[in-house]
């Protein structure tokens, strides 16, 4: 599952396109509701019959550098995710760091799966082309999917 498709719905949807000074009063007075949590829902109905590997991109204060600063807070945030998605993995990387994430090339973070004893995690390690992240991620699932 990839995606927040709509995290937050205007509460009233305009026919037309509003003026940027309409909007910024709108946007300090709460015009949305919580959207429909696609994949929680998904994992609802259908757990049963499929594995479910959800993505969260998180953002961590700017000075959240440290290393083990960066693994401490983004497993935190993952776990969660993952607890209120019930998803049974759930890779979380950091977005908003150049060259990784939405539109870089590259991309790192941890994979979260659940299991009996808990929440086990994986450091993907410094940040590599997507491609290659992607076969890192299903070679750690492979056990769980067959």
């Amino acid at each position: 599952m990839v995606a927040a498709v709509s995290d937050l719905i205007a509460v009233a949807p305009s026919r037309d396109k509003l003026p940027k000074a309409e909007l910024e009063v709108m946007l300090g007075s709460s015009p949305w509701r919580a959207g429909v949590d696609v994949l929680a829902t998904l994992v609802q109905r259908h757990r049963d019959r499929a594995y479910f590997l959800g993505f969260g991109a998180q953002t961590l204060p700017e000075s959240t550098s440290e290393p083990a600063d960066v693994t401490a807070g983004l497993r935190a945030l993952g776990e969660s995710k993952l607890a209120t998605k019930g998803c049974d993995a759930l890779f979380v990387n950091r977005v908003g760091v150049p060259e990784t994430g939405f539109g870089g090339p590259t991309n790192t973070g941890l994979l979260l799966r659940t299991s009996p004893a808990g929440v086990a995690a994986d450091d993907a390690g410094p940040p590599v082309p997507k491609p290659a992240l992607a076969a890192w991620i299903l070679e750690r699932l492979r056990s769980s999917l067959t």
